[in-house]
C-alpha cells in the first residue's frame, strides 16, 4: 500500500500509537508520520505508507493552525494542565485585556522550546531528559505567528486560534500570554486544525480507517505545491546517485517525477 493518510489523532494517544495502530489495521510495515502531536493533543497528523515514506525528508509543513485554550492562575512543569500543577490566588485578567493581548501576539519572535518536546540534544529527546528530572539548556528559536484570533473566555479559561510557522510550541505561547498579562497560565487543550493547505475536514478517524472508510492521497498532492516538476523522457539514464544537469533560469529545487 502506497499513499498518504490525513488522520485525526485522538486524545490520549501518542503519534507513535497512531502509527502502530495503523500498521496493524492496514497490515503494512513501511509507515511513518510527520509533525508529532502531544498525547493530550488532537487533530491533523500526516501519515505516509509504503514508498511514500521516502518523501518524509521533503515535507516541511511550513504553516500550521491550532485552536487552543489556556487556563490562568496555574503553572506547571510541562506548561500544560496535565503536568505537576501549582494554583495561584491571582486576579484573572478581564476579557478586554486578554483579547487585546492574544490578538497582538503576531509577527516574528524568539521562543525557547519547552523541556517536554521531541527536540534532540546529544542524540536524546528533551522530554526524555525531563522524565529524568534534568533541565537542559535550550537555545531560542525564531518563530513566526501569522494570525492570532481570540475566540472566547469563560471564567479562568480563554480560547484562541493560531496560525504559525513550523516549530512553534503553543504551550510556551500560552505561558507567554500569561506572562504578558502578569499572571501564570498553562495550555489546557490543543487541536491542530490545519497543516499547510490540508485541514481537519480532510482527515479520517482511526475508526473510519479500520472500517475501510478513508481516502488515500498521492505524494504529488503534497509535493506539487512545494517543488516544480520536471518530466524526464529518458528514465533509463536515471541511476541512484547520478547527477542530472537541468538548464533553468531559477535556483529552485527540482524533483524528478
Amino acid at each position: 500500500m502506497d499513499g498518504i493518510l490525513f488522520v485525526r489523532k485522538p486524545k490520549g494517544m501518542t503519534s507513535f500509537d497512531v502509527v502502530n495502530s495503523l500498521r496493524h489495521t492496514l497490515k503494512t510495515k513501511k509507515i511513518g508520520h510527520t509533525g508529532t502531536l502531544d498525547p493530550q493533543a488532537e487533530g491533523m497528523l500526516i501519515v505516509m505508507l509504503g514508498n511514500c515514506t521516502k518523501i518524509l525528508p521533503y515535507i516541511k509543513n511550513d504553516t500550521k493552525e491550532y485552536v487552543a485554550s489556556l487556563q490562568f492562575k496555574v503553572s506547571s512543569d510541562t506548561e500544560d494542565i496535565f503536568g505537576s500543577t501549582v494554583f495561584y490566588e491571582e486576579e484573572t485578567p478581564d476579557l478586554a485585556e486578554v483579547k487585546n493581548c492574544i490578538e497582538t501576539m503576531t509577527g516574528t519572535m524568539e521562543q525557547i522550546p519547552p523541556m517536554v518536546s521531541a527536540i534532540k540534544v546529544n542524540g536524546k529527546k528533551l522530554y526524555e531528559y525531563a522524565r529524568e528530572g534534568k533541565e537542559i539548556e535550550r537555545k531560542p528559536r525564531t518563530i513566526t505567528i501569522t494570525e492570532m484570533e481570540f475566540l472566547s473566555m469563560n471564567n479562568d479559561t480563554a480560547a484562541f486560534r493560531c496560525v504559525c510557522s513550523a516549530g512553534t510550541y503553543i504551550r510556551s505561547l500560552c505561558t507567554e500570554i500569561g506572562h504578558r498579562l502578569g499572571v501564570h497560565a498553562v495550555m489546557s487543550s490543543l487541536i491542530r486544525t490545519r497543516i499547510d493547505e490540508f485541514d481537519l475536514t480532510m482527515a479520517d478517524t482511526l475508526e473510519d480507517i479500520s472500517e475501510g472508510r478513508y481516502h488515500l492521497h498521492t505524494k504529488e498532492e503534497l509535493l506539487n505545491k512545494r517543488y516544480p516538476i520536471v518530466y524526464w523522457y529518458k528514465p533509463e539514464t536515471i541511476k541512484n546517485g547520478k547527477r542530472i544537469l537541468l538548464q533553468q533560469e531559477t535556483d529552485e529545487t527540482v524533483m524528478i517525477a
